[in-house]
């Protein structure tokens, strides 16, 4: 039964080497863009399509790109793997980016947000909704952080044979070094070289697969000799609750991330969100095929030789792949989890050091900051969120990924009503904004404590009684005033 390996690749470590120093290069060289806070945190609103895009996918994917997405598909199938992709290209690629991305960006400028809690609490006026939001923001993506940084360290172990306490701080440092030279605007640039490498890696693995297996139609019907119902619906998974619950969760939960979100805040301009789409949805479409033909041709290839399937896609590039496969695969993972930590960590930094500090501590106290102690701050809270991330990571709780799969649950349960439908809905008041926020955290949570996860995705019950306290709440308590209903609403706002 295949572990990992103790043989360490200088070559698979001399390109990821490089691929790492141009990282932090470019966000060095970037790093005189960053005047003020807003510039750190929103990129000055002015980062194109393409680095939006790019952005957004790789955040969105995530380690689970690479790694664990081909180990669930090796083990729910076909079936489970085509209804969330098509979910993903639907709901995540088209309908959240022209529902949420295009309004999101003009409300976000109108109100001056730079953050998922600083626009809540100007459009709900309420400054514990920013309280209560930044504290959900900033204890749920620490667990989440450390999940992808586990993912790094354990790929960089098994396919380079680097230890895996190395391997964490070498991301580590290469992250601190261009996030917190150069903020957002930097971290977006250089995520369309994490895309371009995410799909390159993918790529690697389907090769390397297709050759094993003899050709495309052998590896996709190896997955469904290896296990039948790999091929039907809902297949093993068993449960239609579970099947559609937990192949739909990814779709719709991006809603309420806020490592997603804030992308559209730092968009150059809303006219460009179609073209935002598009590119989100070719990515997409081109990554699902590689990644079918490799978790079916994986799941043939290893059935019954892993003791976890998360290691199928690091087994599959050491086993079966060449240097140049090794390499892609090992950049790609890195490019994947990168890209996810770095948005993970600055909307966690943003939500402690805006939110929490500058916009709730000082504003409460009549004190403020200049543009250059903004930035200050900017900078050494980001440090001390990634400092916390690594530290949890060296010797990860076992429960890690539920930790991180519930972190997700939770922040998408709370915040879908009060953002997404606090964009079209005039009578949403700041009650039914905390009722919603604090409801669909504790059904969520609560789920998970009495494994209904067994059942259903927690998620889903913590988004109903979240929507359901939102709008009774609201149709009960104080209306908002007329001056939010303008800025929200008005198209013609700006000329008033």
């Amino acid at each position: 039964m295949f572990t990992s390996t103790s043989t360490i690749d200088w070559a698979s470590i001399g390109a990821m080497i490089i691929y790492l120093l141009l990282l932090a290069v470019i966000g060095w060289f970037l790093k005189n863009r960053i005047k003020s806070g807003n510039d750190f945190w929103s990129g000055g609103r002015n980062v194109g399509p393409i680095a939006t895009a790019f952005s957004y996918c790789a955040a969105y994917y995530s380690t689970v790109a690479v790694i664990g997405g081909p180990a669930m598909y090796a083990q729910y199938g076909a079936g489970y793997e085509a209804v969330e992709h098509i979910g993903n290209q639907f709901v995540t690629c088209f309908l959240m980016l022209i529902v949420l991305g295009m309004k999101m960006r003009i409300v976000s400028e109108r109100s001056g947000a730079v953050s998922l809690p600083g626009y809540l609490a100007v459009r709900y006026e309420s400054n514990i909704i920013r309280i209560t939001s930044a504290i959900v923001i900033a204890v749920m993506m620490i667990p989440y952080g450390v999940s992808c940084f586990k993912g790094i360290g354990t790929a960089m172990s098994i396919v380079a044979g680097i230890p895996y306490g190395i391997s964490i701080v070498i991301i580590a440092i290469t992250a601190l070094i261009y996030m917190v030279t150069s903020g957002y605007f930097g971290a977006a640039m250089i995520d369309i070289i994490h895309g371009i490498f995410i799909m390159f890696g993918i790529a690697a693995l389907c090769i390397a697969v297709v050759s094993a297996c003899g050709g495309v139609t052998e590896a996709l019907d190896m997955g469904t000799i290896a296990e039948p119902l790999l091929g039907d619906i809902p297949g093993p998974i068993g449960s239609w609750s579970l099947f559609l619950s937990y192949s739909l969760i990814w779709a719709f939960i991006g809603f309420g991330q806020p490592h997603l979100v804030t992308k559209f805040f730092a968009l150059k301009d809303s006219k460009t969100i179609s073209t935002v789409a598009l590119i989100s949805m070719i990515w997409c479409s081109i990554f699902a095929v590689f990644c079918t033909i490799t978790s079916l041709g994986g799941r043939g290839l290893f059935d019954n030789q892993l003791s976890d399937w998360d290691m199928l896609t690091p087994s599959i590039a050491y086993i079966h792949g060449n240097f140049l496969i090794r390499a892609l695969f090992l950049c790609s993972v890195v490019a994947a989890g990168l890209s996810t930590v770095v948005s993970l960590v600055l909307s966690a930094a943003s939500a402690i050091s805006k939110d929490l500090l500058e916009d709730g501590y000082m504003a409460a106290h009549n004190r403020n900051m200049d543009n250059k102690t903004t930035a200050a701050l900017s900078r050494l809270i980001t440090g001390i969120v990634i400092l916390v991330m690594v530290a949890l990571s060296i010797k990860p709780w076992n429960m890690v990924w539920q930790l991180a799969a519930m972190a997700a649950g939770t922040m998408g349960a709370s915040f879908v009503a009060p953002l997404t439908i606090g964009l079209y809905y005039k009578k949403a008041t700041k009650a039914g904004a905390l009722a919603s926020i604090i409801g669909g955290a504790v059904v969520t949570i609560g789920g998970y404590l009495v494994k209904l996860n067994d059942a259903i995705h927690p998620f889903m019950p913590g988004l109903i009684v979240s929507v359901i306290l939102f709008f009774t709440v609201s149709a009960f308590t104080e209306k908002p005033s007329v001056n939010v209903i303008a800025m929200c609403f008005d198209k013609n706002w700006r000329t008033k």
